[in-house]
């Protein structure tokens, strides 16, 4: 999804010159110091965020090489991946009915969220959610309307799983794995269930007869429209690479499965007190900690730089995770200004009171 490769976690071993990669667990031919990689086999990888995918060689005569990993392109300016648009980082800056928003940092409408007030996502005068309302909006310029909604369409791409449950999907897939009709959300026939007064933040309704995962239940389903059938699964792919990158600075949307900090240090599990002890309030929309096991999140969007995640390691007791942005014209810069800010604190002692 970047130039650099950051987040890459796809499985092609082979170089650009189609020489073979050597096992990250392996000191064989060549030795290195990048143990911490172990689980990642001979996959390419850049973890010495290097200005591009690379992997040592099974050549005793060539170290590494570059491997050739295109790069995906999807434009996330003018669509949103999740259902509420917290991932939404784009330019649309009229409402649902056509007014012009207000820019955050202006007025007629008096309100609390400044950009410099660590929203960094508030630019300009673009839909956002920076509350994790039902959806986008914005305050208007119209002195008499404070805010309305905006219309951000689904992006394509938002019909495959950004993660394993699925909790966030919200395309329109309406059969089963066996192809099954889905019942509607709003109706009770022919199956009877407690789902009719809505979920996601949206009316039953609106969820129409699509597949969905309301419950945290291993992945998206539905009531079906046989009798003799209550509910069945649903197939629904899983997107190829978006769930290994970010699409906002604060990544709040993420929910790959990156379980190392920056530096290599193993997360620990978000459901466990040991080694540290995580903030009470934290919490997941739509999901437990358990479920998020011990994966790179920013949850309450706590940290403005991105996801994070305590570690295994006793002394220190969280670290930001290196997780890229999946496209966007400025991410080069504000990767660059992020690398430079981790290279930092690994030399200098820097207190950054999360909690």
């Amino acid at each position: 999804m970047t130039a650099t490769g950051l987040g890459y976690n796809g499985d092609i071993s082979t170089t650009a010159s189609g020489k073979t990669c050597q096992r990250w667990d392996s000191q064989y031919p060549h030795s290195h110091t990048f143990t911490y990689m172990q689980n990642q086999e001979n996959y390419c990888r850049n973890p010495s965020a290097d200005s591009d995918l690379w992997c040592y060689t099974i050549d005793p005569a060539f170290r590494f090489e570059n491997c050739n990993v295109p790069i995906c392109d999807i434009d996330l300016s003018k669509c949103k991946m999740t259902i509420n648009g917290l991932d939404y980082n784009g330019d649309i800056s009229t409402t649902a009915s056509g007014k012009t928003c207000q820019r955050w940092d202006k007025y007629p409408q008096s309100h609390v969220f400044y950009p410099q007030q660590e929203q960094a996502s508030l630019q300009k005068n673009y839909c956002r959610n920076p509350n994790a309302n039902h959806d986008l909006w914005c305050y208007t310029s119209d002195i008499n309307i404070a805010w309305e909604y905006c219309y951000v369409p689904v992006c394509d791409d938002a019909e495959c799983l950004n993660s394993p449950k699925g909790l966030d999907y919200f395309g329109t897939e309406n059969k089963t794995a066996d192809k099954e009709q889905c019942q509607r959300w709003d109706s009770m026939e022919p199956h009877q269930h407690n789902f009719s007064v809505g979920f996601m933040g949206l009316s039953a309704s609106e969820h129409e007869n699509y597949c969905r995962n309301p419950n945290d239940d291993r992945m998206p389903w539905c009531f079906t429209v046989n009798s003799t059938v209550r509910f069945q699964y649903c197939n629904i792919l899983n997107c190829p690479t978006s769930d290994e990158c970010r699409t906002s600075e604060i990544g709040s949307e993420y929910r790959g499965k990156r379980d190392r900090t920056r530096y290599g240090i193993p997360c620990q599990r978000w459901d466990t007190i040991t080694p540290h002890r995580p903030d009470p309030k934290i919490s997941f929309s739509g999901s437990t900690l358990s479920a998020q096991e011990n994966f790179c999140r920013n949850p309450n969007s706590k940290s403005n730089l991105g996801p994070w995640c305590y570690t295994v390691d006793p002394n220190v007791r969280w670290e930001m995770c290196d997780i890229p942005f999946c496209s966007g014209k400025n991410n080069k810069l504000y990767l660059f200004c992020f690398q430079t800010f981790l290279h930092l604190s690994k030399h200098i002692y820097i207190y950054i009171h999360l909690l």
